[in-house]
């Protein structure tokens, strides 16, 4: 009885190492396929890096040279900003030399502009830029003023494309010119 159980015990065992060897060569052979995945997958990140890396570096040059570009741009934006400033008070330095004077509405940022000799026929001495609207606000005719108010308001609204009107302004003789 003795012997038939340790023949019985060591087929047992043996059948237990055969399957244990089996295991073993299935675990390897999955150790191994997944190594390979593991490998192929850091060879293709390590591409996708590298085209990153390449990436960023064109963005980074596209990114700089906009940067000059744009640097560029401003300063002639600048220049030709100053040049037409310049041009713009020749003009009005040589209309006030050669006119009976001249005047200017911005509509876009609402400032007028009106030359000295106006102001000098009108008998308004020493008025400065500040207080120019408000000046004017007293001093045009009531009736002309309602009518300006509309077609400055006709203008904004783009029914007209331009701003023509006569009006009557006070003098400090008390006379309407």
């Amino acid at each position: 009885i003795i012997a038939i159980i340790l023949r019985y015990s060591k087929l047992k065992r043996e059948q237990n190492e055969k399957k244990l060897i089996q295991q073993n060569e299935e675990l390897d052979r999955r150790v191994a396929d997944r190594t390979k995945e593991v490998v192929f997958a850091n060879e293709k990140l390590e591409l996708q890096t590298e085209q990153i890396i390449k990436q960023n570096q064109e963005l980074e040059d596209h990114r700089h040279n906009l940067l000059e570009l744009v640097k560029v741009r401003t300063e002639n934006l600048e220049e030709a900003n100053l040049e037409l400033k310049r041009s713009r008070d020749r003009l009005l330095r040589m209309l006030d030399a050669n006119s009976d004077g001249v005047w200017e509405h911005n509509f876009a940022n609402d400032q007028t502009y009106i030359s000295k000799i106006i102001w000098d026929k009108l008998g308004y001495k020493s008025v400065t830029i500040s207080n120019t609207k408000d000046l004017l606000c007293k001093i045009i005719h009531p009736e002309d003023l309602i009518i300006i108010k509309q077609k400055h308001r006709q203008n904004k609204l783009g029914y007209s494309a331009l701003f023509i009107v006569e009006f009557r302004i006070f003098t400090t003789t008390k006379d309407w010119m």
